[in-house]
């Protein structure tokens, strides 16, 4: 297998001159993430017209690299990308603007989703590649051919991937359903990147307003503090432990030192300062705290969100799409919310729009209003529901 390695500065400049006008470059990285603050990037794979490229990080600037990868018209191909895009995003401050992620392509054409790299290869050209070196020391130099061909492997099947699955979106008719969901990751990632995202942590709990903002105040003082000594931000208080503390919403030395889990000297040094972030949060008043949608509010939809849910396995299997791509139960109950005008979803959830309203049509409108019916037609088989006319 044939490739450059590039690990200069200027090199790397003169590369990015040369892929101004490529049609597509395929992308792949390596890095370590479990010490640092921020994923520590090793490695960058790349695959384009111009042939295999391998660009070391770590003793050149990679910034003009991902500036190219934002700003150009080519065609990005990655698997799985959010690593990728977290990288471009950081180096760059912004996401390519063509992006085709394999993974997400492959379920709209009725494979499995999410598939793993090596999964999808065999599934869509029949091509097994070894899986040895997971799990190296990728910021070790020099780096040995073993893992310089393993790196390769990740990329160099990209495109073929991807020429694959899109004459599959061609004969479907389904171009443009990529289009919609690339676009919608892309504004994902964007939000993830930019936004607060101390709410995953509350995401399933049901704290109140003055525990919410115990949880905001606690995740800002401990990034500011992860990044400062370039850890990992739950080095310096677990979730769990910063959750339990939001739930007791005590502001005081002693109280937190109570707490089962606070016993390491490290953080013992630090409870001054989360206490004062507590008091903080607790001093404010019930409208300054943040809110969260209590998904209790759709619990009455539980019995009916179950039955549309088996019905759009059978509908997504029909259609060769995966499942776990168009949605979840949760976006089933938020339909049927919203079908109905419950005020917990004043909006068009997921399902209402674009190509996943397509996947469902009328199906679901006809089941809520009893115009069709299911029922099985031989459990062992690949689809084992279908749908009837009522009085049929």
């Amino acid at each position: 297998m044939t490739y450059e390695f590039i690990s200069k500065t200027e090199p790397l400049k003169a590369w990015c001159e040369r892929h101004r006008d490529v049609a597509w470059i395929a992308l792949d990285t390596e890095f370590i993430s479990e010490h640092y603050y921020e994923p520590l990037l090793c490695l960058i794979q790349v695959a384009s017209p111009l042939g295999n490229f391998l660009i070391d990080p770590i003793s050149a600037d990679s910034t003009p690299f991902w500036r190219l990868l934002a700003e150009g018209s080519h065609q990005t191909i990655v698997h799985a990308g959010q690593s990728e895009l977290a990288f471009c995003y950081r180096y760059a401050g912004a996401l390519p603007k063509n992006l085709f992620d394999v993974q997400i392509a492959s379920g709209l054409v009725g494979h499995e989703y999410p598939a793993g790299f090596t999964s999808l290869l065999y599934r869509v050209l029949k091509v097994t590649i070894p899986g040895t070196e997971s799990r190296t020391n990728w910021k070790a130099r020099p780096l040995s051919p073993r893992q310089l061909e393993y790196a390769l492997d990740d990329v160099i099947h990209l495109a073929p991937i991807q020429e694959t699955i899109s004459a599959e979106l061609e004969r479907l008719g389904r171009e443009a359903w990529l289009a919609e969901e690339m676009e919608a990751h892309r504004a994902h990632y964007l939000h993830y990147f930019t936004a607060e995202r101390w709410r995953k942590l509350v995401r399933n709990t049901t704290l109140d307003p003055h525990g919410m903002a115990i949880v905001r105040e606690l995740w800002f003082w401990r990034e500011d503090a992860a990044k400062k000594q370039n850890c990992l931000p739950r080095k310096m208080l677990r979730d769990d432990l910063l959750l339990e503390i939001a739930r007791r919403k005590m502001g005081d030395v002693g109280a937190l030192r109570d707490i089962r889990g606070m016993e390491r000297p490290s953080l013992r040094q630090q409870l001054p300062e989360m206490a004062k972030h507590v008091a903080r949060a607790l001093a404010l008043t019930e409208d300054e705290c943040p809110k969260t949608k209590s998904s209790n509010t759709l619990s009455r939809f539980a019995v009916s969100s179950q039955l549309l849910y088996t019905a759009l396995g059978s509908l997504c299997k029909s259609k060769k799409i995966s499942i776990n791509l168009v949605s979840n139960p949760m976006d089933v109950k938020e339909w049927i919310a919203w079908r109905i005008g419950h005020p917990s979803v004043p909006e068009p959830p997921a399902l209402a729009c674009g190509w996943r309203a397509e996947v469902i049509g009328t199906v679901f409108d006809d089941l809520l209003e009893g115009r069709v019916l299911i029922r099985m037609k031989g459990p062992g088989g690949e689809c084992p529901i279908e749908f009837v006319e009522a009085g049929k």
